[in-house]
């Protein structure tokens, strides 16, 4: 059977604090990340909008792994992220990313591409972002109880003008551990395949 297994992690709290209780939905988790600005085209109805300073708190996280590829989400809230503030990371090599994390690795469209998405707080915004700059991780894994630690910087950049710079130097740090099995793991049966 063909499937790509969705986990769900619990996070721990900043500075090493315990694990918390409850099911992830929920929004467990610890991550903030900051920039002095960011400003959108037709954030909220048809004029732009600039958060001055720009604040992600996130507090629910996911990890996709399929073959050799991952994703990982780091949301404000457990929300459908259609309706979310969140940064997304498409790792394009695991195995690599996994035996050489310690290093700060580039986020440039080829081993890791990442966006931002402010569909909670510019709900009439299409303006796509892509991120511009170096993920250090000091944990990772994709094992139960691994923890997954690490370290943002980046440029957000307009995706139809990569001249464009929509906020310089978001950063910050993130931490969780994984979690699997009911409720925190779900699985996709693809069109074909039967269980």
């Amino acid at each position: 059977m063909s499937r790509v297994a969705t986990l769900l992690f619990t996070a721990l709290v900043a500075l090493g604090g315990p694990l918390l209780g409850g099911c992830t939905w929920l929004g467990n988790g610890s991550g903030t990340f900051e920039s002095t600005s960011l400003t959108l085209e037709r954030c909220d109805g048809e004029d732009p909008k600039t958060f001055a300073p720009f604040r992600l708190h996130a507090n629910f996280f996911t990890l996709n792994v399929y073959e050799n590829e991952a994703e990982i989400r780091i949301q404000d809230g457990g929300r459908d992220p259609g309706f979310s503030n969140f940064i997304l990371l498409h790792i394009r090599d695991w195995q690599y990313v996994s035996e050489n994390f310690t290093a700060a690795l580039p986020i440039d469209g080829q081993l890791i591409r990442g966006s931002l998405y402010l569909f909670e707080s510019c709900p009439d915004s299409f303006q796509a972002t892509s991120l511009q700059g170096t993920i250090s991780f000091t944990k990772i894994g994709s094992s139960k109880n691994a923890r997954v630690e690490g370290t943002l910087v980046v440029d957000v950049i307009d995706s139809r003008n990569t001249a464009t710079i929509v906020a310089a130097g978001l950063s910050g740090d993130f931490k969780f551990r994984i979690a699997k099995g009911p409720p925190y793991e779900t699985f996709t049966l693809w069109p074909g395949t039967s269980n």
